[in-house]
């Protein structure tokens, strides 16, 4: 199978200035301490995750995070709180898939979603198909956006643009990622060519793997590992994270031993 990457020109002509800006690691850091002050101690500690930061800065349109809970009442009250304090961020918490069960604990997979890391990434993605998004929309715009972009994608896939082969719901999940185009090219082009782990390479993200907690991370073919769009990726995500990680809120909270019980570092 070929790969068939879209080509400079058929970059969209929005102006720089109707992309949203990413907050850096010090404005996150900010957000993150008013939150946890605020909401209970067992989720602020999931505001340090390294997805949860790049989410949180609209570098990421999503990300997820796995919260352990014993009470499902608790746990909804939460999550209320939360959407209500991040409401005017445009930042929201949702419930995905069923509660699972290990020994005596329950674990709930929820989202965290930036409406202007949707609306940045689908400014400034070359990938055919997919729909203007305007963060003013809100969560409701969003699914329209998720509804318009898929019909888009399989016109863009009809007409050749994209390659048959590509499953474009896994173009949709990078795009909703924020990964680079070629890394969602690259995984698509790996899983239809069957996969297989000495395919693929991880590039470096600075700062990742602080924490036990879903990973920012992406894959790209070996080949790609240079590109520079795929490096300047990489460095943007690390410089948030370590201006994140390096500040003084950060340093100070994760030293805490109510912050400890919660979070484990990870090896």
């Amino acid at each position: 199978m070929s790969e068939k990457l879209p080509q400079p020109t058929e970059v969209r002509s929005e102006s720089i200035e109707a992309i949203p800006e990413v907050f850096s690691g010090k404005e996150v850091a900010r957000l993150s301490e008013e939150l946890y002050e605020k909401i209970p101690r067992e989720f602020g500690a999931h505001f340090v995750e390294p997805g949860v930061v790049l989410t949180m800065a609209g570098f990421k349109p999503n990300t997820e995070i796995w919260h352990s809970f014993t009470d499902e009442e608790e746990l909804k009250e939460s999550v209320a709180r939360i959407n209500s304090l991040l409401k005017e961020k445009g930042i929201e918490l949702g419930f995905v898939g069923e509660v699972e069960k290990s020994e005596d604990k329950k674990i709930q997979m929820l989202t965290v979603e930036n409406l202007k890391g949707y609306e940045r990434k689908s400014k400034t993605t070359k990938i055919p198909g997919v729909a203007k998004f305007e963060s003013k929309a809100g969560f409701e715009g969003l699914m329209r956006w998720t509804e318009d972009t898929v019909r888009g994608l399989e016109e863009a896939q009809r007409d050749g643009k994209i390659p048959q082969g590509f499953d474009l719901m896994s173009i949709l999940q990078g795009l909703n990622k924020g990964y680079p185009d070629i890394a969602i090219y690259d995984f698509a082009k790996w899983e239809a060519e069957g996969g297989g782990a000495e395919k693929i390479v991880y590039p470096r993200i600075p700062y990742v793997g602080m924490y036990e907690a879903p990973q920012p991370t992406f894959i790209v073919l070996p080949e790609h590992l240079e590109n520079p769009e795929v490096r300047r990726n990489a460095g943007e995500a690390g410089a948030i994270l370590k201006e994140f990680y390096e500040s003084e809120w950060h340093k100070r909270v994760s030293g805490e031993p109510d912050f400890k019980a919660q979070k484990h570092v990870a090896a």
